[in-house]
C-alpha cells in the first residue's frame, strides 16, 4: 500500500515494463503494461454468501455466514456452527 500519490507513482514506475512471474504461470511472466490504483478502504465486517445446487435435495440453496474472507472449505473447517442454509423452493 502507498501513503501518497507520489509513492503510487514511484511504485507504478518500477512495475511498468517489467515481467510479473506468478506461481504456476509461464516462467517468463507477463509484461506489466498497466497498474490499477484503488483507494484503500477499511473493512469493518466481511460476510460469506454462496448460491449453488444441492444435488441431494434437488434444489438451490443459499449458504451464508457472518464470517467472511474465507473459502467455503476453510469456513466449514473453522466455523461450521456459523454457516446457515436457506433452501429455495420453486
Amino acid at each position: 500500500m502507498c501513503d501518497s500519490i507520489d509513492q503510487v507513482q514511484v511504485v507504478a514506475d518500477k512495475m511498468l515494463g517489467k515481467h510479473l512471474v506468478l506461481p504456476g504461470g509461464d516462467e517468463n511472466g507477463l509484461m506489466v503494461n498497466s497498474v490499477l490504483v484503488m483507494e484503500h478502504l477499511e473493512i469493518d465486517q466481511q460476510y460469506f454468501l454462496g448460491i449453488w445446487h444441492d444435488s441431494r435435495k434437488g434444489q438451490p440453496v443459499i449458504v451464508y455466514s457472518d464470517v467472511g474472507g474465507l473459502s467455503y472449505a476453510r469456513l466449514q473447517m473453522l466455523y461450521p456452527e456459523r454457516i446457515h442454509r436457506m433452501y429455495i423452493d420453486y
